[in-house]
This record gives C-alpha cells, sequence and structure tokens, in this order.
C-alpha cells in the first residue's frame, strides 16, 4: 500500500499535521506545568527533568538504527517491495528487544548511584520515593521499544502525518487526564504513574494500526535479511551512533551537570525555559524534519545541481524560521517567565543570551542534518559528534565550577560552535553536491550578522516598556512584525525568498483546495 500522494502534498501533510502535533503537546503541556507549579513546587519539575535526561542518556542503546533502517526503506517502499520491507522490519523488531533488555539493565546498574546526581538531597519533597520515581521511568523507556518499530513502515511511505495526526489526540488526553489526577491526589507519583500507563496502550494501539496499513509485509513473519545486510547496516548504524552519542550528550547532559554540581532546584527552574526554547525546536523539526523522506525521495535520481537547489532553498527557509524563533525566545523569555510564574523563576539575561544562540545554532542545522539523513553520509561524519560530545562535557563541567550555571550552557553552545556549525557543511558541499562550500559559510556568517541588529535594537527598545501582561502582548507583537518585516527588506530580491513565497502560495493554496 505505497503512498501516491505527491511530494509536495506528503510534505504538505506532515507539516501541518506536525505543527498541529507540537500546539496539542506544548499548549497541553504548558497548562500541566502550570497547574504543577501551584499544586506542588520546582524541586518536583527537577526530578524529573533529571530522571527524563538519565534515561535519554541510556537511549544511546538505540544506536540510531531506526534512522538506518528508515533510510534502508525509502527505496523498496517507492518500488512496492513488500518481502524487503518485512525483512527490514522483522530485522528492526529483534533489535528493539534486544535493546529494551539492555536499556532494562542499564537501569539496574545504574540504581545504586541516583544519590550521586543530586547536589542538594535536602530539597527532595518528603513525599517522593527517588527509587520508584526512578523504575518508573525506567519502565517507561523499556516498554516504548517493544512497540514502535512498525511506525517506521509509515514513516519510510512518507506518512508521518498519521502518526503526528494521532500523537496530537494522544498529547490533549494525555495532558487533561494528568492534569485531572494532579487536581484530585496532589501526588506526583500518582500522575507520573498515569501518563505511563496512557503512553503504554497508545503505542500499542498505533502499532496495531501500523501493521493493519500494510498487511502485504506485515504477511511475510519469517523473512529474514541477509548476513552480509546486517553487516552493512550495523556499520551504517555503528556511524549514527557517533551522531546519537554527540546529541545525546549535547541536549542531556545539562540537567546532570547542573544537578551535580548546583542542584536539583535549579534544574527545576532550567526546565522552564527548556520547554519553551525545546517546543520552538521541536515545531520547526516538525516542519522542516517532514521533508527528510521527501529528500531522501528526490535525491534518488537527481542531479547534484539540483540537490544544491532544493538545499539552498529549503535552507533559507530553515534558517529565517530558525532566525525569528531564537530573536523572539531572547527578547521575550524573561518577560514571559515572569509573567507566568513569577521572578523566583527567572534565569540570568546571560543564561537566556547563551541559550538563545545554542538554539538559533541546533534549530537552523535542520535541513543540513536532514539532507545528511537522507543521503546517508552521516557515515562521512563519525568522528565530529564524538568531539563534540568530549568538548561538551570537558567546557560545561569546568566553567561551571568557575562560573556557575551559565559555564553548562556556555559549554554546550562552544561544543556545537566548534564542531557541527562548520562539519556538516563541508560534508554536504563535498561528497553531495560536489561543489566548493564557501557558499555555506557565506550563507551562515550572513545571516548571523543580520540577525544582530534587530536583537540589539529590539533589546532596547523593550527596556522602555513596562513588564506587564500588556507590555508583553506590546513587545510580541511588535517583534513578530519588525523581525519578518526586517528580514523581507533584507531577503526580497533573493532567489531563495521568491523561491519561498512560491512555495507558501502553493501550500496555501493545496491546503484550501485539498
Amino acid at each position: 500500500m505505497a503512498n501516491k500522494n505527491s511530494r509536495i502534498k506528503n510534505a504538505l501533510l506532515a507539516s501541518l499535521t506536525g505543527v498541529g502535533e507540537q500546539l496539542a503537546s506544548y499548549v497541553g503541556a504548558f497548562i500541566f506545568r502550570t497547574v504543577f507549579l501551584y499544586v506542588l513546587n520546582a524541586n518536583y519539575l527537577g526530578i524529573s527533568a533529571l530522571f527524563t535526561n538519565i534515561l535519554q542518556v541510556f537511549s544511546l542503546t538505540e544506536l540510531g538504527i531506526g534512522s538506518v533502517i528508515a533510510f534502508n526503506m525509502y527505496k523498496p517502499i517507492k518500488e512496492c517491495d513488500d518481502e524487503e520491507c518485512a525483512k527490514l522490519l522483522n530485522f528492526y523488531k529483534g533489535v528493539y528487544r534486544a535493546i529494551a533488555l539492555i536499556t532494562l539493565l542499564l537501569g539496574a546498574c545504574f540504581f545504586p548511584f541516583i544519590d550521586s546526581v543530586i547536589a542538594d538531597p535536602g530539597n527532595i519533597p518528603d513525599d517522593v520515593n527517588l527509587n520508584v520515581i526512578y523504575w518508573l521511568f525506567v519502565f517507561q523507556s523499556v516498554t516504548s521499544y517493544l512497540c514502535v518499530y512498525r511506525q517506521s513502515l509509515l514513516n519510510a511511505d512518507q506518512k508521518g502525518y498519521v502518526i503526528s495526526a494521532a500523537n496530537s489526540i494522544y498529547n490533549i488526553c494525555l495532558n487533561v487526564i494528568k492534569i485531572l489526577f494532579l487536581i484530585v491526589t496532589a501526588n506526583y507519583t500518582f500522575v507520573l504513574a498515569a501518563g505511563i500507563l496512557i503512553s503504554l496502550v497508545y503505542n500499542f494501539g498505533l502499532s496495531c494500526y501500523s501493521a493493519r496499513q500494510y498487511p502485504d509485509i506485515i504477511a511475510f513473519r519469517d523473512a529474514r535479511l541477509s548476513n552480509a545486510n546486517k553487516i552493512r547496516i550495523f556499520k551504517e548504524t555503528g556511524a549514527l551512533m557517533c551522531h546519537k552519542i554527540g546529541g545525546v550528550v549535547l541536549n542531556s547532559t545539562d540537567s546532570i551537570i547542573l544537578s551535580s554540581f548546583i542542584g536539583v532546584g535549579t534544574v527545576g527552574l532550567y526546565s522552564n525555559y527548556q520547554l519553551i526554547s525545546s517546543a520552538l525546536d521541536l515545531f520547526l523539526n516538525k516542519v522542516f524534519g517532514s521533508f527528510v523522506p521527501t529528500i531522501g525521495n528526490a535525491l534518488i535520481d537527481a542531479r547534484d545541481s539540483e540537490k544544491l537547489k532544493l538545499y539552498q532553498r529549503l535552507r533559507f527557509i530553515n534558517i529565517w524560521a530558525a532566525s525569528f524563533c531564537a530573536l523572539c525566545f531572547y527578547l521575550l523569555i524573561n518577560p514571559f517567565i515572569k509573567i507566568w510564574i513569577g521572578d523566583k523563576y527567572l534565569l540570568d539575561h546571560a543564561v537566556v543570551t547563551i541559550l538563545s544562540l545554542h538554539f538559533f545554532w541546533n534549530s537552523s542545522r535542520i535541513i543540513n542534518v536532514g539532507f545528511v539523513n537522507a543521503s546517508g553520509l552521516f557515515v562521512k561524519d563519525k568522528l565530529r559528534p564524538l568531539i563534540q560530545a568530549v568538548l561538551n562535557l570537558v567546557i560545561s563541567v569546568y566553567a561551571v565550577i568557575h562560573v556557575g550555571i551559565v559555564g553548562v550552557f556556555i559549554g554546550t553552545f562552544l561544543s556545537t560552535f566548534f564542531t557541527s556549525a562548520w562539519r556538516e557543511g563541508v560534508v554536504l558541499y563535498k561528497y553531495l553536491f560536489h561543489c566548493s562550500c564557501v557558499d555555506y559559510f557565506k550563507c551562515y556568517l550572513g545571516w548571523f550578522f543580520v540577525s544582530l541588529m534587530p536583537a540589539i535594537g529590539l533589546h532596547i527598545l523593550f527596556s522602555y516598556i513596562p513588564e506587564s501582561l500588556l507590555g508583553f502582548v506590546i513587545r510580541l507583537i511588535i517583534a513578530v512584525a519588525a523581525i519578518n518585516f526586517y528580514f523581507w527588506i533584507v531577503f526580497r530580491k533573493t532567489e531563495s525568498y521568491l523561491y519561498m513565497k512560491q512555495l507558501l502560495s502553493s501550500m496555501t493554496k493545496r491546503a484550501f483546495t485539498g
């Protein structure tokens, strides 16, 4: 049952449903967190953020094999080769069962050391049993590996929009039920357990749905990959594992370092900023990450010049959106936190500045990563993420000791700047486009300096606006209008802008006409 929609329609559906998914997820999470902070306090949030990040480190056992198998599925899905897809799916199933067992064993091995990552055990609430909470997180992680492998069929077939739509409904139901449990019980453990049970039921249901959509593939229950193909996939996975290590260390160790050197309360403060930045980042990933299957499909038979043009056009749209979101985060996050939950939850302006810079570098690379993964070029860039991981840990630990909280985020930003910020461009231009990468560096350097003017100008202007709800609304309106108008003035005559205008017009028409 191969997808017969056009590439643009698939990308449009994926983007729109991805946006809907993120709205449902983060609006619900925002409302839940607001209720959470009024019923409980930031220390509970710190515990949740800490254990979430610890389990993300354990997720390294996944090795990135899901992305490799999705990459290998593009061609057989397109050619309706059901048996080859079944071979990959059955292999995926076996590997994920092994990963679930390894994750459980890792959880058991780390269990005796829980107290060592909490610098302020006196701030742990009396009604929280850390051992119970920890094992609930481990259980959630282990069970997730047993259900999700079939979803790779939908993603490879450019039907990720189905998953996004289902996730939207799930997130609404999940947060409503958790809020009800929170209000009725005021017990963090009960709320966490309820959320995990709902997640388990949902993943099982989505797995069954995926199986019903591809009965011809599921029918090949005994189809097995050859040993040669298994070895090839593991080699590709070895390369992608390096990327996964870099990503996990970069994004999941900040809370662990903060908890170990500063305290779990600070992790709770940071988690509020992380909620907003992650919402923006995942929103952009849903919009632009939804193009990855389409990119993989397009790269099969495109010429180098066509690949480069597609990349430059999508990169331009990606960086525009990332710059806009980063500037809004920089200008509005502290006024928003102050209005939302009060002064006591604010972090220093220096921390906000570093978080904004990191957000820009991270989110502006979504299309870069998409092209790297869709073309299989992650095998050419194995050492970079490992170097990035080491840099992040070394700089963050050193800096947090000497300059405090901001040092953790300085380490995260600098490790990205000195590795990913330039290396992906070199790999793409050398191995995929086969031309000079000067264009890549000119593009990013230009965007960085272009973005400085609204950052400085609006920061000065906003200092004269009162910090109230009305003042925040005024700031928001000015930021949205001024930043985009400024970008339009600068880029309105470029080929990439004209393409973006045409694409958005086409997508809007398709959205209303079907």
